[in-house]
């Protein structure tokens, strides 16, 4: 059972980072688009929320394996941890930086004066948040490497 729950983590680690890399690819070019072009690029993220659902699992699940390992694999349990802090993390950042982005702008359907200031929050916040989704990612995996799995 242990190793179902390490692959579903892994599993869900890999799903978070497809929209967290997407995003991170896309800044460099998406930071040198005028308002109309990056108003009407913002839009193709309609329904990207759906992502949030594997993130909250993946961080319960982390903290269970984190809980269950805690005495007798302690560095695997230490990975599965820093893999749920991370990803946590990214939520914080999410929810001090992206989203108030999104509501000042009615998820980028009006523009605002200060809309370089609400692209940049929402850019680099999501930036921070791939870098945190990655490090989880490497924290799991190292983690499944601490276990002696025995076939």
């Amino acid at each position: 059972m242990l190793r179902v729950v390490f692959l579903m983590s892994m599993w869900l680690g890999a799903i978070v980072l497809i929209p967290s890399g997407a995003h991170l690819l896309e800044m460099p070019n998406k930071l040198l688009m005028d308002s109309t072009s990056y108003f009407m690029a913002q839009q193709m993220y309609v329904g990207w929320a759906l992502f949030g659902v594997p993130v909250l699992v993946k961080i319960l699940l982390d903290g269970a394996l984190a809980v269950r390992l805690r005495h007798s694999h302690r560095a695997a349990a230490c990975g599965a941890l820093i893999s749920a802090v991370s990803i946590a993390a990214g939520m914080v950042v999410f929810f001090l930086f992206v989203r108030p982005a999104n509501l000042a702008t009615a998820n980028w359907g009006i523009q605002p004066e200060n809309w370089q200031a609400l692209r940049d929050n929402w850019e680099y916040g999501h930036m921070t948040m791939a870098l945190l989704s990655l490090l989880a990612f490497c924290a799991i995996s190292y983690s499944a490497t601490k276990i002696p799995w025995q076939d």
